[in-house]
């Protein structure tokens, strides 16, 4: 979803009136707060657990939250700083892009250790693998 017009874009488009936010744009400024929350809430969550195999993992997991969560609410500030004139440029966009790089830097890191195997099975995890969850061979007899 394109944000609304603001700070010269998208080009040839004006802004609209102050106040006066587009659809638009209150859905992408919605969806840009569930992506950085859900990103952020998701490294917090799942910290602890893959800090059971490693602790280094959990330590990292918390940064990345952190860090997203620092690197969006910086560009938001910056941006309104930018609108109100005070800040120009500001690096919002900047900023911006560097609280996505690091959610999904973390989400490829985490993706290859998991495919790796190196966190230690949960209990729901072993249960369905004592259940023979593995493909179904017949016995003819």
């Amino acid at each position: 979803m394109p944000p609304g017009p603001a700070l010269g874009y998208p080009p040839g488009r004006s802004a609209p009136a102050a106040g006066a936010p587009t659809t638009s744009g209150l859905i992408h400024q919605a969806a840009g707060f569930a992506l950085f929350a859900g990103l952020s809430a998701a490294a917090f969550v799942l910290a602890r657990r893959l800090g059971q195999a490693r602790r280094a993992w959990a330590v990292y997991s918390r940064l990345s939250g952190a860090l997203i969560i620092t690197f969006a609410f910086a560009a938001g500030i910056a941006y309104r700083l930018d609108v109100l004139g005070l800040w120009r440029p500001a690096p919002a966009g900047m900023l911006e892009h560097l609280s996505l790089l690091t959610g999904f830097g973390w989400i490829i890191a985490v993706g290859v250790h998991l495919l790796r195997g190196h966190v230690p099975a949960g209990p729901s995890t072993s249960a369905a693998g004592a259940q023979g969850s593995g493909p179904v061979s017949s016995q003819a007899g």
